[in-house]
């Protein structure tokens, strides 16, 4: 069964939220999914979750050279956020989980 992208993307959007990461955004580019910060008018890529198979997902980050660089973090969406969280990716403008207790990543959806 092919991935339904639009629903994968609404689930990451819930997925940020439930962690407080309000300052974050979420676009499509094919199989793949864009974590982006900033204003809509000028949004800088965060992190790209590039779906596998099934309920597999792998994060690939951002290189200071503007290109994507694999990990070897790979996944649900909600464990690929809380990889990224975990080596100091996606946190807001001050470094932190933006209204979010760092201690708490339960997440319902697993």
């Amino acid at each position: 069964m092919p991935i339904d992208i639009d629903r994968e993307a609404g689930v990451l959007r819930g997925v940020l939220t439930r962690r407080g990461l309000t300052h974050l955004g979420v676009i499509k580019r094919g199989k793949a999914l864009i974590v982006q910060s900033g204003p809509a008018e000028c949004p800088e890529p965060e992190a790209r979750l590039v779906h596998l198979a099934g309920r597999s997902w792998r994060l690939d980050l951002r290189h200071h050279a503007e290109r994507w660089e694999q990990t070897p973090f790979i996944g649900d969406l909600a464990e690929l956020v809380d990889a990224a969280l975990g080596i100091g990716r996606l946190a807001d403008d001050r470094g932190a989980w933006a209204g979010n207790n760092p201690a708490d990543t339960s997440d319902p959806s697993h």
